[in-house]
């Protein structure tokens, strides 16, 4: 794969530098501490597309309640990655769903009724999970509004996946997705 990957390390000792040929030399010894990562991001946008039906009159029945959007990405590495999601707007109950051939692997559902446009940050890294609110204000923690009867914090699976984003509202809306591929390597 072509691109750039960075992995974390510890130094563990480095020898004397010297002058050879004009050329600093010296050994340094590490000790990989994480598979090579390659850094990945993803974007739905919540639009009003236009279509459906126009009345010329006034008429009592709504079709949608919200709008909604789906990406399709890629997870090229060998096992589940940890997602990390910005949901940007007003949201109702928003669900974010992984789907692999139509099928539901994954669901995230946050219990609120959000009108001052905040940012959510739901992060699934195994070491560091929390799920925040900011908005003009400051910061809360949200890690309660969870819907406990889902998953929550989401793990896209290996292979091709589409990322579906309901707010549960009829306006504009966003949900950034960002995750690290692992890679072993030597």
């Amino acid at each position: 794969m072509v691109g750039k990957k960075y992995c974390y390390i510890n130094i563990v000792s480095s020898s004397k530098t010297q002058l050879e040929s004009n050329i600093l030399r010296s050994e340094v010894k590490v000790d990989c501490l994480s598979l090579w990562l390659v850094n990945k991001t993803a974007h739905i946008d919540v639009v009003d597309v236009g279509g459906g039906k126009i009345y010329s009159y006034s008429y009592p029945y709504v079709y949608a309640v919200s709008f909604n959007g789906k990406v399709t990405v890629n997870n090229n590495s060998p096992r589940s990655v940890p997602l990390t999601l910005r949901l940007t707007g007003n949201c109702l109950n928003p669900r974010v769903i992984i789907r692999q051939n139509g099928v539901d692997i994954q669901t995230l559902r946050l219990i609120i009724d959000e009108r001052e446009n905040p940012t959510i940050v739901i992060c699934s890294k195994p070491t560091n999970q929390y799920i925040r609110r900011y908005t003009a204000d400051g910061e809360d923690d949200y890690y309660d509004k969870q819907d406990f009867s889902y998953d929550n914090f989401l793990f896209l699976p290996p292979g091709e996946s589409e990322i579906f984003f309901d707010p549960g509202v009829r306006e504009e809306a966003t949900c950034e997705i960002d995750f690290k591929e692992e890679y072993i390597a030597h």
